[in-house]
């Protein structure tokens, strides 16, 4: 990709919130770097929970990974722009729609973890349940606070951006974050 080698990622965790996720090789060898695992179905679930893999684990894995694995898999060959960044998976989803209810509350346990964990980035890889302001969204809200008080939080915009009329759905429709689409 072109990228500067010299920018590793060393240092800054990124913490992402998805319908799932997996211990990846490339996150996990030739040393661990998921520093925490949070499911907002089951609390009590720790890093050993994600040694089994189910249905809704392959999307959440596959963003952690594009971003932050170290290509252990492949002897380097395949390696993310971020290899030596740490990462907290948070568990947002099971299979289908991620309601925005859930997002939030994903966000809200980054945003009470920021420190202990040493949160940087925040990737959200859901879309929230309608086109509505900013002004009055309480996600959109907790992002702009979430800005506010020092993270980057990147947002995905869904998968029909080409599509004529598409709305920017919350949380990606807050100002402060960036959004891709």
């Amino acid at each position: 990709m072109d990228a500067d080698e010299r920018y590793t990622g060393r240092g800054v965790t990124v913490a992402f919130l998805d319908s799932g996720f997996y211990a990846h090789k490339d996150l996990v060898e030739p040393e661990n770097r998921i520093l925490a695992y949070h499911n907002i179905f089951a609390p009590d679930e720790g890093l050993d929970d994600l040694q089994k893999s189910d249905v809704a684990s392959w999307h959440g894995m596959m963003t952690s990974v594009v971003a932050a694995g170290n290509g252990h898999l492949s002897d380097g060959f395949y390696r993310s722009i971020a290899p030596e960044a740490n990462v907290v998976l948070v568990k947002i989803g099971k299979t289908g729609r991620i309601p925005e209810s859930n997002i939030e509350t994903g966000l809200r346990w980054v945003f009470e973890n920021k420190d202990k964990y040493k949160i940087r980035i925040v990737n959200i890889s859901a879309g929230g349940d309608f086109e509505q302001s900013y002004l009055t969204n309480p996600l959109c809200q907790l992002v702009e606070e979430v800005v506010k008080s020092g993270l980057t939080v990147v947002c995905a915009v869904g998968n029909a951006g080409l599509a004529p009329g598409h709305p920017v759905l919350p949380p990606a429709s807050a100002p402060s974050s960036i959004a891709v689409g």
